[in-house]
């Protein structure tokens, strides 16, 4: 059926191609074809558009639909290996709540992995999240957090939830 489809499809080009072709060379009684528009075919003033569509700079911008999810989500995916990188994704504010750099480079030292689950953006610059630690030893714990973000596509501090 598909092939079948297909011929008919190249037989439908083919035909369009040398009926173009024959407009455009001639009758082939070695008088060209009229090249002037029907009158159906001329667009006059009174046929334009009454309204122009807007550009792209007048349409409003639309945020991501979970940056502050996503922000969280690519700092946690760099612990706790690359602390350096984690560390240069917090703000001020959440630096200091880490217990500054050398109090962050020790509790991340403790860990095995670390992960962050059901984390979604709660507003333009907050999101949600558990995040599960995983110590060297094997223990687990599960901690809700909030986390502001603000437009610096960084973390700017966080609580429990």
């Amino acid at each position: 059926m598909l092939i079948g489809a297909a011929a008919i499809a190249v037989t439908t080009v083919a035909l369009a191609v040398a009926a173009f072709a024959a407009n455009l060379l001639g009758s082939g009684t070695g008088a060209p074809l009229s090249t002037a528009p029907s009158a159906s075919s001329v667009i006059t003033a009174t046929d334009a558009p009454t309204s122009i569509p807007p550009s792209a700079a007048d349409v409003p911008p639309t945020s991501a639909p979970d940056v502050p999810a996503e922000i969280v989500q690519a700092y946690y995916a760099l612990l706790p290996d690359d602390t350096d990188a984690a560390w240069a994704r917090l703000g001020s504010t959440a630096q200091a709540q880490s217990g500054g750099r050398e109090g962050f480079d020790r509790f991340y030292a403790g860990l095995q992995s670390v992960a962050v689950e059901d984390v979604h953006g709660v507003g333009d610059f907050a999101a949600v999240g558990t995040v599960v630690f995983t110590t060297r030893e094997g223990s687990v714990a599960r901690e809700r957090y909030r986390f502001e973000t603000g437009p610096r596509q960084r973390i700017e501090s966080f609580s429990h939830e």
